[in-house]
């Protein structure tokens, strides 16, 4: 075998590892999402990112993260941590006017709903035992995984008559940090939008 077909399967084998690895590492968010079929609207623009989450950590990251990949599309949009405070409890009068001031159509509110775990036994079973339940489940290392799932709602409204226009439930599994969790569910969120035809599909160069 001569060094240059050696290095193409060098290289070969070293993209397809890499590709394995990245894709094995995504974390991912199932989304189930509602649509109200009558809004005609058009694509949505001027939004207001409002992350209801009590850690700051959390809700800096879901707003940032959303508002990032928005303005990459070229749509317009603030977090709330911009414009309101967390300290503070606004009126329905207090809030419209913030609306009006920034001159933003939509609010999209990601909710924080909870965090579920789940512990799932791979070996140290018996059909016997189990069917007996007179043994423990076997924990030793290596035996059993612990997956976190996060759960949001999230909800778009139109701020002209405050109308619901989409809504979704979001499931984040076994995210390694706030930023991977942030980025996997917003990714999700806008591609979930953009296949309802709120948000304009980008075109491949």
């Amino acid at each position: 075998m001569n060094i240059k077909k050696f290095s193409r399967i060098f290289i070969i084998i070293g993209l397809s590892i890499f590709i394995f690895i990245n894709n094995s590492c995504e974390t991912p968010t199932k989304l189930f999402s509602w649509f109200d079929s009558t809004y005609n609207g058009g694509y949505i623009d001027n939004i207001l990112v409002l992350a209801v989450v009590k850690d700051l950590e959390y809700k800096n990251a879901y707003e940032n993260e959303i508002v990032k990949i928005l303005s990459k599309r070229g749509i317009h949009s603030i977090e709330s941590s911009k414009i309101l405070s967390t300290n503070k409890s606004y009126s329905q009068e207090d809030f419209d006017s913030i609306i009006s001031e920034n001159n933003l159509n939509f609010i999209l509110i990601v909710k924080y709903l909870g965090t579920e775990i789940e512990k799932v036994d791979a070996k140290g079973r018996t059909f016997y035992k189990y069917y007996k339940k007179t043994l423990k489940s076997t924990l030793r290392q290596g035996y059993y995984e612990i997956h976190r799932t996060v759960v949001v709602e999230v909800s778009l409204f139109s701020a002209s008559n405050q109308k619901i226009i989409w809504l979704a439930t979001a499931k984040t599994t076994n995210a390694y940090d706030i930023n991977d969790l942030a980025n996997s569910l917003a990714k999700e969120i806008i591609n979930n939008l953009e296949g309802k035809k709120l948000i304009n599909r980008i075109k491949n160069n």
